[in-house]
């Protein structure tokens, strides 16, 4: 017989990489997951995850992460008026691992058991889903009407319907005296019946028309949609499903017969200001959508904050927050963060059947100290929580009971067991306790309550240590690295307070700042100062032109806060201002720039060797426009071998005026003239990237540099022609009636760019020079960054779509350089190109969304991140050194622990 023998030829080049490199990782990761699975005692309580179907179980979920992954990046368009799209939403891995994906194959075993047990007569399960306005439903909705899609074994017929959609029209309002929609009694009582009619729907039935209201327009819509049945599902959200009767200001409502069908209702639980902070964003969208020639004004605001004070916090605080808390009626809640990310599972729902089993017989402090330390360790804590508790929700004692030894992943000793009293305990006690167990500062222990613990876009999965999760930014840790961002929306302590909530309530160790207005630097050092838990914190600003970017926005927003709390790492920063000459008055030279960057590099470096600082550190650099190669220099001379990631600072629309850019280190603002610097020795790894957004041209054009100014940013001539001359001849058929803007155009579409080989990659890689207006009689032309005699100079193209989409393909070759995932990004887009973006807008800030779609979409999960607009960028030129370019983007990713 013939031996038969194979060949790793037979595998592609890709599948041989992840079976030699990504195997192991593979492996490891798939082991921690089903250990995770089956440690996690509420995984069985909850989810029914037991030994002998937790493979299928794993399998099942891993599937389903793949395809909604997959779904929500491409998913930047809203698929109905009043919907957010599914890539804006700021969904996590783990939210999805340990919160979505279970929630949607728990629903699904629901709706075949409901099928099972009452048959045809039962009608299709219906599913009520409460959250205050702007919390995220109708998203929600999308991404479980997908996973229980893709869990099925056959396409489900789903009706979809929402409360908001219920309300009378206008003039029918008008007709009862209703004010507002937002009254109780605002919802349209012929269309109680709804949604027992969809549930009972048969093919056989009549059509069936649902409503739909337009926020924006505050009026109903003249049609609906017509559906037709049999539902296998039908999903009612909103902030009025499953209320119980009562009333609100004097108007009284009854929702019975709507809730009434409901087969499964999930409360979505948030702090009232986040909602506040929702309903205003979804507001001013609605708003901004149908009535683009009405500006959003401050008074638009007010009457918001009118209509939240009067009917919209009293509803959430007395009729809908009852639904989660004990006895409430919802089956499941899900609590979310100012970001969206869920947070938790309730405890008091998610504990209950735990209680039940284990204590409800003989709820002794010591049984309940021994569970709660088998589940969240810390044994010299919880005893004392415990009875802290215990008095303030008293209990009847019952008969002592020694604890459940079994419970006890890390059981306490003896002598502490003999410590606890053996008072009985409450169920309201035993969750209080838990709940600050949670909170209690330091690391938890590597066990598997991780849904107790807030979640974030950045945790993520990791098996090379101790076979367990690590997860960053918020979750369940084995390290501290976490990083968030936010926008600064008016107040800046309020920010702060918003950065430290993103943090998981740790204090940053970091803080980057990037606004359009150097005052509000001063007012975010301010703030910081009076916040004890920023006074220890190293701050670095800059000032950036159009806007920044953040993940916490689906815009552009005036200023933004990028915070990082890593305790175990060394963070330092400095900061100078530059001098104008003392003889004459003159600006300081080259000489002076360098010598200021290399004294605060040295500055911040003895800082953190005082403060233990090994190795190289990462050099954050923000410097005002003029002199950058001289500042790379100093840098350089300071802290030899290190990598930079900078940017120039800017001003807000494009002026190029000195006195409106500003940097700051500390609580030094440098207005004008300034360096600052932050060195950075992180507990994680990280990649930084200078990705040029440009192609050679087709038609490209070379020549070398014969002439220059003696800073090197006047470009003299090309093989001995007048420079702009040439350039010209390259670049348009006829200058004689161009304008400025349009100048602009064609030197930021066609710039010129040193070409540089990527020998580890085999391609050439280009670091393009912006020529400027400024050109002078002699046919000489301005650049914003300095070239030298024999450098060759290429002509680049790119258009106004391609300067966006290459944002897209650096954030995933930049993500390729990591090992593992990513917790954190800083990006810079240059301001060259973004105002370039502006002149064409359809809408003002459109521009800005567009690169923040495209960082947030290649990032995974909702990575936090924050991206600021500069005069030009700096970091690494392949194996080089450092340099600085004009029209590129820098991005900074963080890895994980």
């Amino acid at each position: 017989m013939q031996r038969r023998t194979g060949s790793s030829n037979n595998l592609t080049s890709l599948a041989r990489n992840a079976l030699g490199t990504n195997l192991g990782a593979l492996l490891d990761a798939r082991r921690d997951l089903r250990a995770d699975l089956l440690e996690d005692p509420l995984e069985l309580t909850t989810f029914g995850v037991s030994a002998s179907n937790v493979g299928e179980v794993l399998e099942t979920r891993l599937r389903l992460l793949e395809q909604v992954r997959d779904k929500i990046s491409a998913s930047t368009a809203s698929a109905a008026v009043n919907e957010q799209p599914l890539a804006t939403l700021g969904l996590s891995s783990v939210d999805l691992w340990k919160g979505y994906i279970p929630l949607a194959c728990l629903l699904l075993e629901k709706w075949q058991a409901h099928k099972a047990s009452s048959g045809e007569e039962g009608g299709a399960f219906v599913l009520g889903i409460n959250a205050g306005p702007g919390s995220g439903k109708s998203t929600l909705v999308q991404v479980l009407l997908f996973l229980l899609s893709a869990s099925s074994d056959r396409p489900l017929k789903v009706a979809q319907i929402s409360s908001d959609d219920l309300y009378l029209g206008l003039e029918a309002r008008q007709a009862r005296h209703i004010s507002s929609r937002l009254d109780p009694a605002s919802l349209d009582p012929t269309l109680f019946d709804l949604v027992a009619r969809l549930k009972h729907s048969t093919a056989d039935s009549p059509p069936i028309e649902l409503p739909r209201f337009n926020k924006g327009k505050d009026d109903r819509e003249a049609t609906g949609t017509v559906v037709s049945g049999a539902f296998d599902l039908v999903l009612y959200e909103g902030w009025r499903v499953g209320v119980q009767p009562g009333q609100l200001n004097g108007s009284a409502f009854d929702y019975t017969a709507l809730n009434d069908p409901i087969d499964f209702l999930l409360y979505i639980d948030a702090d009232p200001t986040h909602v506040f902070e929702w309903k205003l964003e979804s507001t001013m969208r609605d708003h901004c959508r149908e009535h683009p020639n009405t500006p959003w004004t401050d008074a638009h605001v007010e009457k918001l904050k009118a209509a939240w004070d009067l009917w919209i916090e009293p509803f959430i605080l007395q009729h809908e927050k009852p639904l989660a808390q004990q006895g409430g009626s919802a089956d499941a809640v899900f609590a979310k963060d100012a970001s969206h990310n869920i947070t938790k599972i309730d405890l008091k729902s998610t504990l209950k059947s735990f209680y039940d089993a284990h204590l409800a017989s003989a709820p002794t402090q010591a049984r309940a100290a021994s569970a709660l330390v088998g589940a969240f360790g810390r044994a010299s804590l919880a005893p004392l929580l415990l009875k802290q508790a215990s008095a303030r929700f008293p209990s009847s004692s019952p008969s002592p009971s020694p604890p459940p030894k079994s419970l006890a992943s890390s059981s306490p000793s003896p002598s502490e067991e003999d410590s606890w009293p053996e008072a009985g305990v409450s169920f309201d006690a035993f969750v209080d306790t838990a709940r600050q167990l949670i909170e209690a500062s330091g690391e938890l222990p590597q066990i598997g309550w991780h849904r107790f613990v807030t979640s974030s876009a950045t945790a993520h999965l990791s098996g090379k240590e101790n076979s367990r999760f690590k997860l960053n930014a918020g979750c369940l840790v084995n390290g501290s690295f976490k990083c968030a961002s936010v926008a600064i929306q008016g107040d800046c302590a309020d920010a702060l307070s918003n950065l430290v909530d993103s943090l998981a309530g740790a204090p940053p160790t970091f803080v980057m700042v990037y606004t359009t207005d150097p005052d509000t630097i001063r007012r975010v050092n301010a703030a910081c100062q009076a916040d004890p838990r920023f006074q220890a914190a190293v701050a670095q600003a800059c000032t950036t032109c159009l806007g920044s970017l953040t993940s916490s926005s689906n815009t552009g927003v005036p200023s933004s806060l990028f915070g990082i709390h890593d305790p175990s790492g060394v963070y330092t920063g400095a900061g100078a201002g530059v001098a104008a000459t003392e003889e004459d008055g003159s600006a300081p030279g080259a000489g002076a720039w360098k010598t200021a960057a290399q004294a605060v590099a040295a500055e911040a470096l003895e800082a953190g060797v005082a403060a233990g600082a090994s190795g190289v550190p990462l050099v954050l650099l923000h410097a005002t426009p003029g002199h950058e190669e001289a500042v790379l220099e100093g840098i350089e001379a300071a802290v030899p071998g290190a990598q930079v990631f900078g940017g120039s600072a800017a001003d807000n629309d494009g002026s190029f005026i000195a006195d409106h850019w500003a940097v700051s280190s500390g609580r030094t603002v440098l207005q004008g003239r300034g360096v600052s610097v932050s060195l950075l020795w992180p507990t994680v790894p990280y990649a930084i990237s200078l990705n040029c957004l440009h192609e050679a041209a087709s038609d490209r054009h070379s020549a070398r540099v014969s002439e220059v100014g003696d800073d090197g940013r006047q470009l003299i001539s090309f093989d001995g022609r007048p420079a702009g001359q040439l350039y010209d001849e390259w670049t348009a058929d006829d200058q004689a009636d161009e304008s400025e803007d349009q100048f602009a155009t064609r030197t930021t579409l066609k710039p010129l760019a040193r070409g540089v080989r990527d020998q580890a990659a085999g391609v050439q890689r280009f670091f393009p020079v912006h020529p400027h207006k400024s050109r002078s009689s002699d046919q000489s032309l301005g650049l914003f960054a300095a070239v030298s005699v024999g450098d060759t100079l290429t002509t680049l193209s790119g258009t106004r779509e391609s300067i966006v989409d290459a944002v897209n393909v650096a954030v995933h070759r930049t993500r390729g350089r990591l090992t593992g995932s990513v917790s954190g990004a800083l990006a810079i887009y240059c301001a060259g190109c973004g105002l370039e973006l502006a002149r064409s807008e359809s809408s003002s800030g459109s521009s800005l969304t567009s690169i923040s779609n495209e960082i947030r979409t290649a990032l995974p999960g909702s990575t936090p991140f924050a991206a600021a607009l500069t005069y030009g960028e700096q970091g690494p030129l392949l194996n080089e050194g450092n340099t600085h370019a004009n029209l590129m983007f820098n991005l900074l990713l963080f890895g994980i622990q």
